[in-house]
């Protein structure tokens, strides 16, 4: 420590001194083993590695106020501004601003192992990387900076006076981060914004007073690896990817492995909700796999997506029951998005449509839906696109609406006094639909449509309301087709209905009912092939037997 042990000189003057001693030497190490208190900013030259392996005390006399618009502040512990530059180690360095700066020139920074802690959470972030190539970040701990404000209540300014993030980076190509842990930051945990061949791999973000992961994508930037890693109880999202730009921006990101859990409450309070809090939010991005991942309780959707294109979400479990948000929402022109093989389990709605403009092109299949208080799917009118939807399981207490074909899927209504399906379809093909529950209103209702085919469909009412209701159908036909009730009207058929049956059981105390409506024609049902029917059956217009061709 040239002679600063002794007193001779201050641990800066040392500093300096052993720098441009190592930046000559063969080995170009500098190795800090001890406990030393430092008030200047350094720089160290290109190639050099620093070893920090006791507690290392950064306290500048200058006063910085942090903003969004003015990050970094001018005394930071060391400023890289050379590249090649190494610092890794077992100690800590404690930090009154940033600990590390990295700028224009400070490629191939590599930090690795070193904790970066703010024990006075000043306002700073841990480590602040701008302008660079080739950035690793590699298992350490960045904790405690910046502040996390003051909980007001849940309103989009529901917190006051949070600022600074464990990490803040930008305009970068190729960044590593491997085996962090970012706890307790006043912001967010991880915050960038225009990094390009980004990895974020075996992290961990907790309690951070925004997002645990915010992505701020560019235009000019793209590849993201975002994998095995967990987001819990950050006051904001777990993962937050969001373009502001006019336009969605395409960030070819793989996403899996993660686990959300808990985000979308201040200090991890579950009695001080915030405004935002999902899970997983990708808003204006498209590109992405988002697969084999799990969104456990948070405030927010489980899933958020806006603006999505040419993305794929599957195999993934959102469980959530605390609170009435849906388990996914999609939304706002999303085209070309595959949902698939997921579980999903809420109070709320497990999977919502929304927007001014309709999703286009989506397809959902083989996917698993609980709901204890809402419907299982909440899709608006306006979305009769070139949906591909087929093979999905519903337990609901509340009405679903298909406004579109079905195939393979299976309805189990919980409910007792509502509807379990509502179809409003035109040119509707609805296969291998088996929909049952114990209600005293209709089961199944279907209102208007010019034609819609059921083949392979079921209905079983085990309560006292009727099965099916059609109303207003032009043409409308069930085929291989089983429609049961306890002990109302299996088949009710009313104004403006034409039914074919083709090979249908129909059973019921009133098996088939068609009054004459206050206005309008009645009902005309026609049969075809072998049917069953049980039970009392009640028309206004006689029951027709055709031959189909």
């Amino acid at each position: 420590m040239f002679g600063s042990s002794r007193g001779d000189i201050t641990h800066d003057e040392a500093l300096r001194l052993a720098m441009a001693a190592a930046a000559v030497h063969p080995t170009r190490t500098l190795w800090m083993p001890a406990d030393y208190e430092f008030f200047d900013t350094h720089i160290p030259p290109a190639g050099l590695t620093i070893i920090i392996d006791g507690v290392t005390k950064h306290n500048p006399v200058g006063d910085f106020t942090w903003s969004e618009s003015n990050r970094r502040s001018p005394y930071s512990f060391l400023l890289v501004t050379e590249k090649d530059v190494n610092i890794k180690g077992s100690g800590r360095i404690e930090n009154k601003y940033e600990a590390v700066s990295v700028d224009a020139g400070g490629d191939n920074f590599k930090f690795e192992g070193v904790t970066i802690s703010n024990p006075d959470r000043s306002k700073s972030v841990g480590l602040s990387i701008y302008n660079v190539f080739n950035v690793s970040v590699l298992n350490c701990l960045i904790a405690n900076n910046g502040s996390k404000g003051t909980y007001v209540n849940s309103s989009s300014t529901g917190i006051t006076g949070r600022y600074g993030n464990g990490i803040d980076a930008g305009s970068i190509w190729g960044m590593n981060n491997t085996g962090l842990s970012l706890i307790d930051n006043g912001a967010n945990g991880f915050w960038c914004y225009g990094v390009g061949d980004l990895s974020f791999v075996n992290c961990w973000c907790l309690t951070n007073g925004a997002s645990g992961f915010q992505y701020g994508p560019h235009p000019d930037y793209d590849g993201l690896t975002l994998s095995n890693s967990r987001f819990r109880a950050n006051a904001a999202d777990g993962v937050d990817i969001n373009y502001t730009g006019s336009s969605p921006v395409a960030i070819k990101a793989t996403i899996t492995g993660i686990t959300c859990r808990l985000n979308g409450f201040y200090n991890s309070d579950t009695s001080k909700p915030t405004a935002d809090g999902s899970g997983v939010t990708l808003r204006n991005v498209t590109n992405y796999v988002l697969a084999d991942f799990i969104s456990h309780d948070n405030n927010g959707v489980g899933v958020y997506c806006t603006y999505a294109a040419d993305a794929n979400i599957h195999d993934g479990v959102i469980i959530n029951r605390l609170t009435m948000s849906s388990g996914m929402y999609q939304g706002f022109a999303s085209t070309d998005v595959s949902i698939h093989n997921m579980r999903i389990m809420t109070k709320g709605t497990c999977y919502q449509e929304g927007g001014s403009m309709p999703v286009t092109r989506p397809a959902f299949h083989d996917n698993k839906l609980f709901s204890s208080q809402a419907q299982t799917i909440s899709i608006p009118g306006n979305t009769q696109t070139d949906r591909t939807w087929h093979h999905n399981h519903h337990v609901t207490p509340n009405v679903i609406n298909f406004w579109f074909s079905v195939q393979g899927d299976t309805v189990r209504y919980t409910g007792s006094a509502g509807r379990a399906v509502y179809i409003n379809s035109n040119y509707g093909k609805f296969r291998d639909i088996t929909v049952n529950g114990a209600t005293s209103d209709d089961l199944v209702y279907v209102d208007g449509g010019l034609k819609n085919i059921f083949s392979g469909f079921s209905a079983n009412n085990t309560g006292t309301g009727r099965a099916v209701y059609t109303n207003n159908s032009a043409r409308l036909k069930f085929a291989d087709s089983f429609i049961q009730c306890a002990a109302g009207t299996a088949l009710f058929c009313y104004a403006g209905t034409t039914v074919d049956l083709d090979s249908c059981d129909v059973i019921g105390a009133t098996a088939i009912s068609a009054p004459l409506p206050a206005s309008g024609s009645a009902a005309e049902i026609k049969k075809s092939g072998t049917n069953f029917i049980s039970g009392t059956v009640s028309t206004a217009t006689p029951v027709k037997q055709v031959t189909y061709s």
